[in-house]
């Protein structure tokens, strides 16, 4: 059986002289790995309830934000293709006019706008995405969502019957134009554990894979996946899928002969310009928190109830449940020190 290094130096750039070198068998999936992969599981079926809300037309529209490489834009369109409705993928820039005409030139469809943040910025896509996701109330119990375009020269209009699906790595901004968006569509943190993630990779390593017509077997996937995930716990970087899969490529490049360092220290790479931008943005994550909680101070103090704190604080803050009362458990536990 084909087996690979586990302990080669990735400072090295002299690769091994054989991918048959002895090496430790990646560990078997765990009874941890399983909860995890259920707890993924049941976030992900969250994810394709609120699409196909969109897509059978019980909810107008639907928000899901969250970091990149935990499967958001994956989730979403083969949740829209097992449906088969018609929608329409924009991932590019767009200005509140190629809005416009493209809800008037498919004005049944489900419109995907995905990692697109300057669209929900752009003062005239706030004012089409308000029109499109909401509606007067016709006599069949069907809302008619009249979207307008007004210029000097006159009038344009259309009557858009489709829903929209916003992709983002980052939460609606705290802006009343937004907040009016908020409150007319379905929207979602999704959250995603490292430990899911990895459990994750692990299930799909099982199963080898492909690329441009070059395979890995289950060893090999498994074996790139195990040093993915202790490089990334080594070097206090996030684990997602994407970096996986890059990491495979890297691996096929390398075992192909197409690499003269070898693919643990392509891997190792990538991982070390992940970690810089991980520190990179620490601040603005704990400058977030810090609004978080200050946030959810407030909101304690202002309602009665912890329920009716919970209901503001989540509207507000885009988060889930779960975040209300982990930020709770963390405003106690500052108070008592």
């Amino acid at each position: 059986m084909t087996m690979l290094l586990l302990s080669y130096d990735p400072t090295t750039t002299t690769p091994p002289a054989s991918a048959d070198e002895p090496a430790a068998m990646p560990p078997p999936a765990s009874t941890d790995d399983d909860l995890h992969l259920a707890a993924y599981e049941s976030k992900l079926q969250l994810v394709r309830d609120y699409v196909k809300g969109v897509a059978l037309g019980f909810s107008n529209g639907f928000f899901l934000h969250g970091t990149g490489g935990i499967a958001k834009s994956y989730t979403v369109l083969n949740e829209l293709q097992r449906l088969g409705v018609d929608f329409k993928l924009f991932n590019s820039r767009m200005s509140g006019r190629g809005l416009f005409e493209a809800l008037a030139e498919y004005p049944t469809a489900i419109h995907v706008l995905e990692d697109m943040e300057r669209v929900v910025k752009d003062k005239d896509a706030q004012g089409i995405l308000r029109s499109a996701c909401w509606g007067q109330r016709g006599d069949d119990g069907r809302q008619r969502k009249l979207v307008s375009w007004v210029t000097a020269k006159g009038v344009e209009s259309t009557v858009f019957q489709g829903g929209i699906i916003m992709l983002s790595n980052r939460p609606l901004d705290d802006m009343p134009e937004l907040k009016a968006i908020r409150t007319r569509i379905s929207h979602l943190h999704l959250e995603v554990s490292d430990a899911e993630i990895a459990a994750q990779m692990r299930r799909l390593a099982r199963k080898g894979y492909t690329h441009d017509g070059k395979t890995m077997t289950a060893d090999e996937a498994e074996t790139v996946c195990e040093f993915v995930i202790l490089e990334s716990q080594n070097k206090l970087c996030h684990l997602d899928m994407r970096l996986m899969d890059n990491a495979f490529r890297d691996y096929l490049q390398w075992r192909e002969g197409h690499a003269a360092c070898h693919w643990q220290t392509l891997v190792a790479t990538r991982l070390d310009g992940r970690r810089d931008e991980s520190a990179a943005v620490s601040a603005p994550k704990d400058r977030q928190q810090d609004e978080d909680l200050r946030t959810l101070e407030t909101a304690l103090a202002q309602f009665p109830t912890t329920l009716a704190a919970q209901i503001e604080w989540c509207r507000q803050r885009s988060k889930s449940r779960a975040s209300f009362f982990r930020y709770k458990r963390a405003l106690e536990e500052r108070a008592a020190r």
